[in-house]
């Protein structure tokens, strides 16, 4: 959680803590964290769980992914070179290249995400799955990655997915403006979101994409970090509504849809994970 001051027109930093569900109330805890593990009971930094859910990887500052063992703290470099670590499926890493942008007199450089590669936690060389440029995400039905139809260096309106067998890409939505991708059912399947509308599409496959949420943009919308929790997804809260730019969570059910849920008044609120 946190919060916009309007005198100074600073955020805070974030509060750790725990969001009741249904009837709301936060919690603070003293602890520092992005991540929460409920076997555990610990707050985590950044980083993408390994598939046994006994560690993370994570990049450090010149791109090394390296694999943080939770019980033993023992820490290791298991990819070297400079990369973005995306996520696992089944006992794979995928990892995106990662790409210096110059600097330059509208923007202070900074680094954006190349092509995808595959490797595994015994620290071999990644293979190459694809070229095409990133942001990536990754589920067990595929990656994914964004363009544009006319190929013009501008706001993204397709939903390209890629065949992680064959580095195959095949636009699955298009004619999306400003596409984005908040997160995956428990399927696999990408929620994608517009950020002109708001609306939000649920990717079945290269031929259907139903709509799951269509509102103003007042609204706000839902974001990334998103955690799956069964058949249910809550994501995290995004508003560009002022003064406070009050966020709350959203929940996703097959059986009700993407609806705006439980928050903090004048707060804008990140998904940490289940509590239990």
């Amino acid at each position: 959680m946190r919060r916009f001051d309007v005198t100074s027109h600073t955020w805070s930093d974030d509060a750790p803590g725990f969001l009741a569900y249904p009837g709301g109330g936060f919690t603070a805890v003293n602890a520092h964290g992005v991540r929460y593990d409920p076997s555990r009971r610990l707050w985590l930094p950044a980083g993408v769980p390994t598939p046994d859910r006994a560690g993370y990887v994570y990049a450090d500052g010149s791109g090394a992914v390296h694999e943080k063992r939770l019980d033993s703290g023992v820490d290791r470099v298991v990819v070297a070179g400079s990369w973005v670590p995306i996520g696992f499926v089944g006992s794979l890493l995928y990892v995106a290249e990662s790409r210096p942008i110059p600097s330059s007199a509208f923007a202070g450089g900074g680094y954006t995400e190349g092509g995808l590669a595959k490797t595994d936690l015994s620290g071999s060389k990644p293979i190459p799955v694809s070229q095409h440029a990133g942001p990536w995400w990754v589920s067990p039905l595929g990656a994914w990655t964004l363009d544009r139809a006319d190929g013009m260096q501008q706001a993204p309106d397709r939903v390209l997915h890629v065949d992680l067998a064959t580095g195959a890409i095949e636009p699955w939505l298009s004619d999306f403006g400003n596409a984005s991708v908040a997160g995956f059912d428990a399927g696999g399947h990408p929620f994608a979101v517009t950020q002109g509308g708001v609306e939000v599409r649920l990717i079945v496959d290269a031929h259907l994409a139903r709509s799951v949420y269509n509102a103003s943009p007042e609204i706000g919308r839902p974001e990334t970090p998103s955690y799956a929790n069964g058949d249910s997804v809550w994501f995290s809260g995004f508003s560009t509504k002022e003064p406070t730019f009050e966020a709350p969570v959203w929940l996703y059910r097959p059986e009700t849809g993407l609806q705006r849920s439980v928050g903090v008044p004048g707060a804008q609120m990140t998904v940490a994970g289940a509590c239990n």
